[in-house]
């Protein structure tokens, strides 16, 4: 399984992932920073943010350089990456 420990301090979240072998760490994209992310690399672990709400977000989340991002804006994410394409409602499961 990959775990991941959900922390708003980056050095506290850090220290339990490695200490408990967890594959990452998740936190809010607002709380954590570039060179945050790249210690998080260093120290093999993947960094997940949320509270990704806005496109500007979505930038500001892929130039941190993070491994998964949860945004309330996909269109625009998969746009950013050229992996959008337009889908009709009937091909839409709820």
């Amino acid at each position: 399984m990959k775990l991941f420990i959900n922390c708003s301090n980056f050095e506290n979240a850090i220290s339990i992932a490695t200490n408990m072998q967890l594959y990452g760490i998740t936190t809010d994209n607002d709380k954590i920073t570039a060179t945050q992310v790249k210690t998080a690399h260093k120290c093999n672990k993947h960094v997940t943010v949320w509270n990704v709400k806005s496109e500007h977000a979505n930038i500001d989340a892929v130039r941190k350089n993070v491994d998964h991002i949860q945004s309330d804006k996909i269109i625009p994410l998969l746009k950013l990456f050229g992996k959008y394409k337009e889908q009709g409602t009937k091909n839409l499961r709820w």
